[in-house]
């Protein structure tokens, strides 16, 4: 009796093996073009894994195999059917996902990381942003780590298409932006590779229809950007601003400060406006720093222009009572203006006339520094709010230029008269 039953288990052994492979196969479409699963063989499979949550290694991975041929013949449809089917697996069973993790794991590698069919990518991403949804605290920075660099390559994506470029660019950043939604604090070693990826993509030139997937990827970046600037605090301030900074920097972004809505200006708007009211102060210190680089005698006269303009820009965007870090970078905006004076000062003593030699002399950068400022600042009035004296400032800064008009020619006594000004605004910080 006892070796029937023994029988009996090792034939149903046996046709629970072979019921899995069935179930797989038949989930497939017949027709090759065609890229839907079967819905109804489907909903076998996932009764059957449900039901049968040990089988879930051997079923994944005999789908990862069927994977690997469907690519070795190219038949892309059929590709992208399998991974459909791993999907609804990985959704449906996601409580028993680490069963059957590690196969999931070298599929998105692989889908990530080929080379001959880039338009494999986005299912890819696909895979993984299921895959680390479903992933426990634990876990979370172990699994996700590795495909950090597989999806900022993604997301500097740079086919000859543009179409394809910027669907796969699309899904690098969805794909991100789980990453950072997940990570969070543990991410601080990889902000410096995510923060150009951001920033290279909001960007990035409308060469297609301005309602398509250009204007989805730029949308994309931002909604990203301003998650990361959530993340800002005094902890990973230097993972965030460092990256951020040299960004600008190394694509001579501050050259466009001819432009109040220039990229640089934007984004820095956009920092401000997405970060906590309450660490503002790091961004206030950091802009200070810059200003206070720009006071030397070949400070570049356009990022100058630019910096100036981004901060009048940002004062439109302070939220409650400012503190002393806010009111540091206009002490250090009227410093800007002191300096050139001095520059005017030392120019005039040699030259003995009101007009230097050289193209630009210090007084023609301080108009050029007096008008970026008043236009960013005119050009934000309307969001400018009187807290803690903001618009005072702001007033004040304008005032020093307005009292010389037109007749500020450089002559000793314009010089004294606007150091004065200059003194008296500075008082007000």
């Amino acid at each position: 009796m006892m070796e029937r039953v023994r029988r009996g288990l090792g034939c149903h052994s046996f046709w629970s093996r072979r019921l899995y492979k069935k179930l797989v196969k038949s989930a497939f479409p017949r027709s090759l073009q065609a890229s839907e699963p079967d819905g109804s063989a489907l909903e076998a499979l996932t009764v059957h894994a449900l039901t049968n949550p040990k089988m879930l290694p051997k079923i994944v991975l005999y789908l990862e195999k069927i994977v690997s041929k469907k690519f070795a013949r190219r038949e892309q449809q059929q590709l992208q059917c399998a991974v459909k089917i791993l999907l609804t697996l990985i959704q449906t069973c996601h409580l028993e996902l680490r069963r059957f993790s590690e196969n999931v794991v070298r599929v998105t590698k692989f889908l990530l990381r080929q080379v001959e069919l880039p338009e494999l990518y986005p299912l890819g991403c696909e895979v993984f942003i299921k895959f680390a949804s479903y992933q426990d605290g634990a876990n979370l920075s172990l699994v996700l780590s590795p495909f950090i660099d597989d999806i900022v390559r993604l997301s500097h994506d740079s086919q000859t298409r543009p179409d394809l470029r910027l669907s796969i660019r699309e899904a690098g950043l969805k794909a991100m932006a789980v990453v950072v939604r997940l990570l969070d604090l543990s991410l601080a070693e990889h902000f410096a590779k995510l923060m150009p990826a951001i920033l290279v993509n909001m960007n990035v030139p409308s060469s297609l229809d301005g309602e398509g997937i250009d204007r989805r990827v730029k949308e994309a970046a931002s909604r990203l950007f301003r998650q990361v600037c959530q993340c800002l605090r005094p902890a990973l301030s230097q993972f965030i601003l460092k990256p951020f900074f040299s960004y600008l920097d190394g694509t001579n972004a501050w050259s466009q400060g001819n432009d109040v809505n220039c990229f640089a200006v934007e984004s820095l708007k956009l920092l401000m406006a997405s970060m906590e009211p309450q660490h503002n102060y790091l961004l206030f210190l950091e802009m200070s720093r810059r200003v206070e680089g720009c006071n030397r005698a070949r400070a570049d006269l356009v990022v100058t222009l630019c910096i100036v303009r981004a901060i009048a820009a940002m004062a439109g965007l302070v939220q409650g009572t400012p503190g002393p870090s806010f009111y540091k970078i206009f002490t250090s905006i009227l410093s800007l203006f002191s300096y050139q004076l001095e520059m005017a000062k030392k120019n005039r003593e040699l030259t003995g006339n009101s007009r230097p030699k050289t193209s630009l002399s210090p007084v023609d950068k301080m108009k050029l520094l007096e008008q970026a400022f008043r236009q960013a600042a005119e050009a934000n009035a309307s969001s400018v709010r009187d807290a803690g004296g903001v618009l005072r400032i702001l007033d004040e800064c304008q005032t020093c230029f307005e009292r010389m008009g037109g007749a500020f020619s450089g002559s000793p006594q314009h010089l004294d008269a606007m150091q004065q000004l200059i003194e008296r605004a500075a008082a007000v910080t």
